[in-house]
């Protein structure tokens, strides 16, 4: 009688055991999903970011077009001859295709440096959720045994 006694209070001690680990890992499970999210709202944002800075250049480029095209105009209207006419033109042609040129320079520059930055701190946000899923690969391995425990602790009590 003592010794069923005995193995029921040990099965009693090892079920409590077992909840209670199987607590640890739902909370250890649940902070790893908590921070995942946590990582692609991250992520999101860095994208967001990234897309705010290469659009920004994109609207200083058309508002600096913007504005030299009224400064082109005004120069087109004080021309008095067709050569001053053409040679204003000539300039005129020339000047967008320099800045042309250089906004998309700058364009390329920014997207470059955006996407360079994206990378990095993606990659930085996305390590660490490497390193959560080692842990739950663990915590994984340690509750399995927890059940070939609980089996075997069933059998020898059959």
């Amino acid at each position: 009688m003592d010794s069923a006694i005995q193995l029921v209070e040990e099965s009693t001690a090892r079920i409590g055991r077992m909840l209670d680990f199987s607590l640890r890992v739902s909370e250890e499970a649940t902070k790893h999903a908590t921070f995942n999210m946590d990582v692609l709202m991250r992520c999101g944002t860095i994208m967001t970011e990234g897309w705010q800075a290469i659009l920004h250049e994109w609207i200083n480029t058309t508002r600096e077009t913007a504005q030299k095209n009224m400064s082109d105009l005004q120069e087109l209207m004080n021309c008095r001859s067709v050569d001053a006419l053409l040679s204003c033109q000539s300039s005129i042609l020339r000047n967008r295709i320099e800045t042309l040129h250089d906004s998309n320079v700058r364009i390329s520059e920014v997207s470059t440096q955006v996407a360079s930055d994206t990378a990095k701190r993606i990659s930085e946000l996305t390590s660490s959720i490497g390193n959560g899923l080692s842990v739950m690969d663990e915590a994984g391995r340690n509750l399995r045994k927890a059940g070939e425990e609980m089996a075997r602790i069933d059998q020898s009590a059959d």
